[in-house]
């Protein structure tokens, strides 16, 4: 089971479409580890604690305000831990397991929460050539490169421009308790790299954990739910197919205004140096805004202008319901007094 400093605990980071389904169906393959498809609980339980948004039904703005002044940070931590411990736990009693994998993508949004309440877990970051994952978010989700370079600005513009750098700048603190993998090392050196993972992760190395395609239940379990990569069970064994596919799916000028948005020291960062030659630039070409954080800021901005109009649009929808519904009562009211006088 797992403790309160995370011992038993392994968490996938990585951005969307860089094989996290793939790799939680590795170590799945093990016969002590549980992997659902995609909790996502830790960023929910972090916005408790969060700033508030002014989009609730109830005054968040003042929800937010009031659980700061009720509870310590420390408290709520140490809430949240118990809060996760229990569905964590609970989830490994009903598989009969005794190690839980959460590959949550996004969690590159809450790193240093997740450490503060598991600083004994082991953090594993996938890395994906970024080229890719771009191409996989076209051929997948049909998110172009208007979006992904920052030229349009949308919910997937963050995971190349926060998420990355939340990313390398965690790893970059080093701990005993971290760990870096390449996807394209997985699919091409499949056995090596999944037996030091094993290390890693203080598991004993297994033979299903390279043939993942022999249990279709572990794959089954993993695709059945909204969430995940539905395209993992169209293969019949770990493969190279997609790695660089990058370069078939956009024009020169497209993956030049990705890789420049990016940036060179991202793709050095993360062990694809060969990028840099085939065209960004050293720093990061970003959009009108400037940094992660003010990007991020125009984004909810938008998002905050965008839900205020659907706000006003279903308001006026339910003026519209209440006059038709005042309507249909008096003339009700009008039958009934028809029928009174032909009585």
């Amino acid at each position: 089971m797992i403790t309160a400093d995370g011992k038993n605990l392994i968490f996938i980071f990585s951005l969307p479409r860089s094989g996290s389904t793939m790799l939680s169906a590795i170590l799945a393959n093990n016969s002590r580890v549980y992997c659902p498809p995609e909790p996502w609980v830790l960023l929910r339980l972090a916005e408790v604690y969060g700033e508030g948004s002014s989009e609730k039904v109830f005054d968040d703005l003042v929800a937010s305000s009031a659980v700061r002044e009720f509870l310590s940070e420390e408290t709520f931590c140490n809430s949240a831990r118990a809060f996760a411990l229990q569905a964590y736990n609970e989830a490994l009693q009903k598989a009969k397991k005794d190690v839980l994998v959460d590959k949550t993508p996004r969690y590159y949004h809450i790193l240093p929460f997740i450490d503060a309440l598991f600083p004994k877990a082991r953090k594993i970051w996938l890395k994906r050539n970024p080229m890719d994952v771009a191409a996989s978010y076209k051929d997948t989700w049909s998110i172009g490169a208007d979006i992904i370079s920052g030229e349009e600005v949308g919910p997937h513009t963050l995971d190349f421009l926060v998420g990355l750098e939340n990313l390398v700048a965690y790893f970059d603190a080093g701990s005993s308790y971290k760990y870096e993998i390449r996807y394209e090392d997985i699919v091409t050196r499949s056995r090596e790299e999944i037996m030091k993972l094993a290390s890693f992760c203080g598991l004993p190395f297994e033979e299903n954990m390279v043939d993942i395609y022999e249990d279709t239940q572990v794959l089954s379990n993993l695709t059945k739910s909204e969430l995940g990569d539905k395209k993992i069970m169209g293969y019949r064994g770990l493969h190279a197919d997609s790695v660089g596919r990058w370069k078939t799916m956009f024009t020169p000028d497209e993956a030049h205004k990705i890789q420049s948005f990016i940036g060179g020291d991202i793709f050095s960062r993360m062990g694809y140096s060969d990028m840099i030659a085939a065209g960004p630039t050293e720093e990061r070409i970003r959009p009108q805004g400037g940094s992660g954080k003010s990007v991020a800021a125009r984004l909810a901005e938008k998002l905050h202008v965008e839900r205020l109009a659907r706000i006003e649009h279903i308001r006026e929808q339910a003026l519209e319901l209440g006059r038709r519904d005042e309507y249909i009562r008096t003339q009700a009211q009008e039958l009934k007094h028809r029928d009174e006088y032909i009585r």
